[in-house]
């Protein structure tokens, strides 16, 4: 029986390393970036301009020379440093193999040690500016589909949605246009086979034939979610059809909202926040200054007359407000931000206080249960860690570590409304 035990134990502790040594985080020292493990470790020795967390398909964009290329977690260049921009969401490569590429038409001269410049090509708006164009590569850096769109959601259940000639339209992977460009607007597809398209200044949805199967008719729209239902605006309010285009939810609320798997919606109504489920009952009352969806957590951070407490999917005050702090979501945690003390710390899904609000920046690295610290010394230098797995370790002769720097607003985006929207809108 102890053999057995023992056995088990080595390989849950193999396991462990194994998913241990697969994370990887952007690290730089001497104006040079490359990745460390989650004990500090050089894994990828720094050597480029720039370099970013790895997405969910294990790639990773990096810089050198101004352009952008891929790597993969053995570091080895998959595609070389080329292209003004490659998009990457939470995959670099969508459903159809291909990843989106950007070239700049009026390329500017960019200084490599200027973080800001790295930035530039996630902050433009491409969709109103014919400065850059998209096109699409395979695995291998390959160009399939040239350059000629000035914006594009990528791949999604077949087609791609593209925008020439200042209208939307529908391309396969061989570029061939399919469904006419000839929308003022347009979505992703979604599962339901179902496109958000704009028409004459109002919002409708087709389908794969790019016919019309809800009538434009509403101020603004998003795409269907996976529940089956698509917000909808009419008199600057919002509320939700189905797929036949019948109004399940009266347009009533103040923002926007994404249902989460147990089926739970955020709203705002009359200024205050509650939740609703999918047929548009409000099952805990509109009685919140701020909430944080539940997405996959048990509890959902509130708060109430500046104060903040957690509440469970039946509405029930689980830990009464009493802390002057907001926070934000991000994979299975919670970062959270004290006001009176202006610090942050982590919690997590059930409201565990995992670090203490006494750090001046967290980051959370992507796909991944990695927070990385950050703490001002006296000095103007900073001591920096990584969070993992209940440890906390300082980390040692980097410059820093994740990103460059990050700060936190009191009122963030849902990472449930982010990946929609990255998703296509």
């Amino acid at each position: 029986m102890k053999v057995k035990i023992f056995i088990l134990a080595l390989l849950l502790a193999t396991v462990n390393v194994s998913v241990a040594q697969n994370i990887l985080i952007p690290a730089c020292k001497d104006k040079k970036v490359g990745y460390i493990d989650v004990n500090g470790k050089w894994v990828i020795n720094p050597q480029y301009e720039y370099a970013e967390c790895f997405s969910e398909d294990g790639f990773a964009r990096i810089h050198q020379n101004g352009k952008k290329g891929l790597i993969d977690k053995t570091g080895k260049i998959v595609v070389e440093p080329q292209f003004f921009n490659i998009h990457t969401f939470d995959k670099c490569f969508d459903e159809s193999g291909l990843a989106m590429f950007t070239v700049d038409t009026k390329p500017e001269t960019q200084k490599s040690d200027d973080w800001l410049n790295y930035q530039k090509a996630d902050n433009i708006n491409y969709d109103d500016n014919d400065d850059y164009l998209y096109g699409f590569i395979d695995k291998n850096g390959k160009i399939v589909i040239e350059a000629k769109y000035p914006f594009s959601w990528g791949f999604k259940n077949g087609l791609a949605c593209v925008k020439l000639d200042g209208k939307y339209g529908f391309i396969d992977k061989t570029g061939k246009m399919v469904i006419e460009n000839k929308y003022e607007y347009a979505s992703s597809f979604a599962d339901n086979g179902l496109a958000l398209a704009k028409q004459n200044g109002k919002y409708g949805f087709i389908n794969k034939s790019g016919k019309f199967v809800i009538e434009p008719q509403f101020e603004s729209a998003d795409k269907f979610q996976k529940c089956g239902l698509a917000n909808i605006k009419q008199n600057d309010k919002w509320g939700c059809i189905d797929e036949t285009g019948k109004i399940v939810i009266e347009p009533e609320y103040e923002n926007r909202f994404v249902f989460d798997d147990n089926g739970l919606a955020d709203v705002k109504l009359n200024d205050k926040w509650g939740f609703i489920d999918k047929t548009g009952k409000m099952v805990i009352e509109n009685k919140y200054d701020k909430v944080i969806p539940f997405e996959n957590h048990k509890l959902s951070l509130v708060e109430l007359d500046f104060k903040c407490g957690f509440i469970d999917k039946t509405g029930k005050m689980v830990i009464e407000p009493q802390y002057n702090v907001f926070g934000t979501t991000y994979n299975n945690w919670s970062i959270i931000f004290e006001s009176l003390s202006k610090k942050e710390g982590l919690l997590s899904a059930d409201g565990e206080v995992l670090l203490k609000c006494q750090y001046d920046m967290l980051y959370i690295v992507p796909f991944s249960d990695v927070c990385l610290t950050s703490t001002k010394n006296k000095n103007g230098t900073s001591t920096i860690g990584i969070f993992y797995n209940g440890k906390h370790t300082v980390v040692k002769n980097v410059d820093w570590i994740g990103i460059p720097s990050i700060s936190l607003d009191s009122v963030k985006i849902p990472a449930s409304y982010r990946k929609y929207m990255r998703d296509g809108h």
